[in-house]
């Protein structure tokens, strides 16, 4: 089973192709030699592909229209995936190509898409403006049912194609023959009364628009923070933004109906509800101020490395906001992985996640009065020794000998659960969230460039181990942060996106002193369905139930949690 990845680079792919080849019984030197005569070929092909794509444009009459379909490489040469569109629109009497016709590779889009660390994105997104800049191009865009990243790329492409129109189709085994091709037959009649456009003499297919996106790093402190809401964390990451100088803070509107709606009618696909949510939040706001105040918001949207769908949220939200005319409102998106290097005072930030977690372990009705007793009189975060105080405080209260344990995304686990988990503390049952601080740990030791961090990253895991000491029967800490690193190599070695993890390692973990667990995710998330074919079911030492979220939990969803619940005899 050979890992074959283009983004491990050149010399991890030709090691694990140089593998196969010895294991099929060839020398070293000779595969080596296939491998060069290979890779020779493939660019060979490349080049004579271009080539004949440059012909193809060049020899075109001006009221010519060539179709290029854009999608994933797996998505041309699968009749299954491409539902036979391809021969469809060959069958109509037109052109077609595919994006390695066009010199897409050749364009630097990382000024416009910042953090794109799709490779496919990319050029996807190069694709769409080469297509949109030549007169003679028109883009089928096939996307996929239900996947992550294709509901925010179709935001950008739709940035990219403006005014031109365009044909996108969602690839589902559900689909009708007769109505693609009633789709594809309207969009060829639209296009066909499109007059022709006389392209310039001196006409470059590489010299299309560039616009790098107002989306910054840092944000100003003259300026308003718009706080996403995340439940009692946001309590202290207030406190945390006030105390490193940020004089003018406000937060998001709460979740509600009526604030999922206004994201939903921006949506075009299979968004998770988190983007939906956001996106309603903070167009909710803005309709809510004049232009000159909306000059002074910046929206706190952090990015992260991927490879899940959330960390591209900041750019697809930013693509709506410049379509609804507020190109003047700032995006704020640093990078979550860096912060222990990036942020501000990162030690007091990690102190306003573990107060956030130790409040989250109190128990429901005590936890407005303990969140102003975690400040006392000062009114601000102390030092470590006075957070692990309050939490032995906190677990005066006693546990429960039937627990759940809550492990998922944070907005899942705070804001946006429908209030389901209050609902369940309410009638009695002890919910263990997976600490944010421990999540964000986890993800930071891992990261790539933290080791400048590294002293300071052991001395959070010491701090967290203390306070899961303190807390006792209501923790939901770890208390070896590293083993939750080992399970989480046996299980799911190599995997990037929402920190998936630490999240199948956590429910084993808290499967071990729970009666059942939640795992608490967007309906539709990739990182949800990876855990489950990786076996987190399985190896789960108490049952598993999956709570997938898209703001439709209704009595049909209560009775299914409660027959779990009553499964666990929780």
């Amino acid at each position: 089973s050979p890992v074959f990845d283009l983004d491990l680079g050149a010399t991890a792919m030709a090691k694990a192709m140089i593998g196969v080849g010895q294991s099929l019984g060839f020398s070293k030197p000779r595969c080596l030699k296939a491998l060069m005569k290979g890779g020779l070929a493939v660019q060979k092909n490349m080049e004579d592909t271009e080539k004949l794509g440059a012909k193809i444009m060049a020899d075109l009459k001006q009221d010519e229209k060539v179709l290029v379909i854009n999608t994933r490489n797996y998505g041309y040469a699968d009749p299954i995936l491409n539902m036979g569109i391809p021969n469809i629109l060959l069958s109509k009497g037109y052109k077609v190509m595919t994006l390695g016709y066009i010199p897409g590779m050749s364009l630097n889009v990382s000024g416009d898409y910042p953090n794109m660390y799709w490779p496919f994105g990319d050029h996807l997104l190069s694709g769409a403006k080469i297509v949109a800049h030549h007169p003679n191009l028109y883009a089928v865009y096939l996307t996929n049912h239900g996947c992550g990243p294709d509901t925010l790329v179709n935001h950008m492409f739709r940035e990219e194609m403006g005014d031109k129109p365009y044909l996108q189709i969602e690839v589902d085994e559900q689909y009708s023959a007769v109505g693609i091709i009633t789709r594809i037959e309207a969009f060829l009649n639209s296009i066909s009364h499109r007059p022709p456009v006389e392209k310039p003499k001196d006409f470059d297919i590489l010299d299309v628009k560039m616009k790098p996106t107002n989306i910054k790093y840092k944000a100003d402190k003259s300026k308003t923070l718009v706080l996403p809401d995340l439940g009692c964390y946001t309590w202290y990451l207030e406190n945390y933004f006030t105390q490193c100088g940020y004089e003018k803070l406000c937060v998001l509107p709460e979740y509600s109906r009526k604030i999922l709606m206004t994201g939903r009618a921006e949506t075009n696909s299979k968004e998770y509800l988190p983007f939906a949510v956001l996106l309603g939040q903070i167009l909710t706001l803005l309709e809510r101020t004049t232009e000159e105040e909306q000059k002074d918001l910046q929206f706190l949207i952090p990015f992260n490395e991927g490879a899940d769908a959330d960390g591209q949220y900041a750019r697809a939200i930013r693509t709506v906001l410049d379509r609804r005319g507020y190109g003047q409102v700032d995006i704020i998106a640093p990078i979550l992985e860096t912060l222990p290097i990036t942020a501000e005072n990162p030690d007091l930030l990690m102190q306003a996640l573990v107060c956030g977690d130790i409040l989250y372990s109190a128990a429901l009705e005590k936890r407005e009065a303990c969140h102003y007793r975690s400040l006392l009189p000062e009114g601000s975060l102390h030092e470590w020794k006075d957070i692990r105080r309050w939490a032995k405080d906190v677990s005066v209260d006693p546990g429960y000998e039937k627990a759940l344990g809550l492990v998922g995304t944070p907005m899942s686990l705070t804001s946006l659960n429908e209030g389901i988990l209050d609902q369940l503390e309410h009638e009695g049952t002890l919910c263990r969230r997976a600490p944010l601080s421990e999540m964000l740990l986890f993800l930071w030791k891992e990261a790539s460039g933290n080791e400048k961090a590294a002293a300071l990253l052991k001395e959070w895991e010491n701090q967290l181990a203390l306070v899961h000491d303190r807390l006792a029967g209501r923790s939901s800490f770890s208390p070896d942060l590293g083993q939750l690193q080992k399970v989480a190599d046996q299980y799911l070695a190599d995997y990037s996106g929402a920190n998936g993890r630490y999240r199948y390692a956590k429910a084993l973990e808290m499967g071990e002193r729970s009666s059942g667990i939640l795992m608490m995710a967007p309906r539709y998330e990739n990182t949800a369905m990876v855990l489950n074919m990786r076996g987190v079911h399985d190896h789960c030492p108490a049952p598993v139930y999956d709570l997938s979220l898209d703001g439709d939990f209704d009595e049909t969803g209560w009775e299914k949690l409660k027959s779990f619940l009553y499964y666990c005899e929780v």
